[in-house]
């Protein structure tokens, strides 16, 4: 957090705001925590476990408004195509589907 969401100071990294005197302990725990939970579903994205990553980017977006966690969100699907294996699965060398 660079600034108070109370009066747009720019914080020190004190859980108090040096202008107002807001308590900001709480508010710089939840962008720690969806931080948290963006590390984690890259990591799980990285790991090829989309569905675990779709779980920890959302519970991400569930803290915090993160433009990189909403696109990586829509990533993850995709991922599930593009597995190893997964051509084999669906039967054409590319992965693909013939109808």
């Amino acid at each position: 957090m660079e600034r108070c969401p109370n009066c747009r100071a720019r914080t020190d990294g004190t859980d108090t705001c040096r202008r107002c005197g807001m308590a900001l302990g709480l508010l710089q725990a939840t962008e720690r925590a969806a931080e948290h939970w963006l590390r984690l579903g890259i990591a799980h994205l990285a790991a090829g476990a989309p569905q675990a990553a779709t779980r920890a980017l959302n519970r991400s977006l569930a803290l915090r408004h993160d433009p990189l966690a909403e696109e990586l969100l829509e990533l993850a699907p995709g991922l599930v195509r593009q597995l190893p294996g997964a051509a084999a699965a669906s039967g054409s060398p590319d992965g693909s589907r013939e109808t």
